[in-house]
């Protein structure tokens, strides 16, 4: 590139090659909207290091929808909030416990607060070119990167948990375990997921290029040495996939289909009185309005149970598309790249990736609002406080 008359003599800026990489989606942040492509030597006689990290153009319209999305995000915070507070005042021996509900919650706010530090933020930085917080988000990138793995991989083991009790109140006479053990049980999982996320703090690195003149590619978070071992690229490929996306997906689709199944041989039609008919009434809750009869306690655990259905399905939604990103981008990993090359990502993956950030985000974010539509108890409960 030719230089400015302003810059010594000496300073070179070269073009920069990007190492090919691939570019996973995780639950709720992509990759490479925290990762700038790496940068390389350019091979030539005389070896010259690039002095500048490479800067993805960053478009209006996604800037536009990535503040709309951080904005969604920002008031996912308080809408969960608002749901650890409920689930924290409200206890009723005729309906499910909530405390795997309210871990859920927490974890919902976490991936909110995660999304508004990495997307938010790095959309605001890259857009507008606000000096203050280039530094500040390469200071935390990394931690928050490596949380937002954590609670992606913890949010589907919480939704099992809530859903397996949600089939003992149906299936069995005894009633779930005490207090204790569901909160040593919540500890376990948390622990372990923690355990298995935690090498993502080492496995990348931020690089500081002190020479080059534009601040704004002055830093960049690459891949550690160690990450492309091929011991830790099976470990956070293959042996994630199966244990945060496979694991999850036929389990949850095994336990609601097992509760809708048994909802519907609870509610089949019986014969009845018509005195009897006079004082019972069909409750419809579409679209699941054959699993309804009225009893008031039968009711309120049904609503619950229907409500965790509502969620486990708005996740299965999130959880099918990224596994169809995530074979995508080994199969045909043409798709993935710019088709003008320098191993860019293209249209397309930016694109999908950003829609299931948004998804997974979304329903972070509105969880309340599920509660609220398909849950009576809780909805009068929302409505004194």
């Amino acid at each position: 590139l030719q230089m400015s008359s302003s810059y010594e003599a000496d300073l070179v800026i070269m073009p920069i090659q990007l190492q090919a990489t691939s570019l996973p989606v995780v639950y709720g942040i992509r990759m490479d909207d925290i990762l700038t492509l790496t940068s390389s030597s350019m091979a030539s006689n005389n070896t010259t290091e690039a002095i500048c990290a490479l800067s993805e153009p960053y478009p209006l319209y996604r800037f536009i929808c990535i503040v709309v999305a951080g904005l969604i995000a920002i008031g996912g915070i308080g809408f969960n909030i608002l749901l650890i507070a409920l689930f924290a005042n409200r206890s009723c021996a005729t309906t499910p416990p909530t405390l795997y509900p309210s871990a859920l919650a927490v974890l919902d706010t976490l991936m909110c607060v995660c999304y508004v530090l990495i997307m938010f933020i790095d959309a605001i930085v890259s857009y507008l070119k606000v000096e203050s917080l280039y530094g500040l988000y390469y200071a935390y990138a990394i931690p928050i990167f490596t949380l937002s793995k954590f609670v992606q991989l913890a949010i589907p083991y919480m939704l099992i948990f809530a859903t397996l009790e949600r089939l003992l109140w149906i299936s069995v006479k005894t009633k779930s375990s005490n207090r204790d053990s569901r909160i040593a049980r919540i500890g376990i999982a948390l622990l372990l997921c923690a355990l298995l996320r935690l090498p993502t703090m080492w496995a990348l690195e931020v690089q500081y290029f002190p020479k080059c003149p534009d601040v704004f590619r002055s830093l960049y978070t690459d891949m550690s040495e160690w990450s492309s071992w091929e011991v830790w690229q099976f470990f956070d490929f293959q042996v994630m996939l199966f244990i945060q996306t496979i694991v999850p997906f036929f389990l949850l689709v095994t336990l609601n289909a097992i509760i809708v199944h048994r909802l519907k041989s609870m509610t089949a039609p019986r014969p009845i009185m018509k005195k009897q008919q006079e004082h019972e009434r069909l409750e419809f809750v579409a679209p699941f309005e054959h699993m309804y009869i009225a009893r008031s306690t039968h009711s309120q655990v049904r609503s619950a149970i229907l409500t965790m259905v509502a969620i486990v399905t708005s996740y299965l939604l999130c959880n099918t598309l990224q596994l169809i990103l995530t074979i995508m981008e080994k199969s045909v990993e043409y798709r993935m790249k710019d088709e003008h090359g320098d191993d860019m990502s293209s249209l397309f993956h930016t694109t999908f990736g950003d829609i299931i950030s948004f998804l997974y985000m979304c329903t972070s974010a509105i969880r309340l609002f599920i509660y609220a539509i398909c849950n009576n108890e809780i909805r009068r409960d929302l409505r004194a406080m």
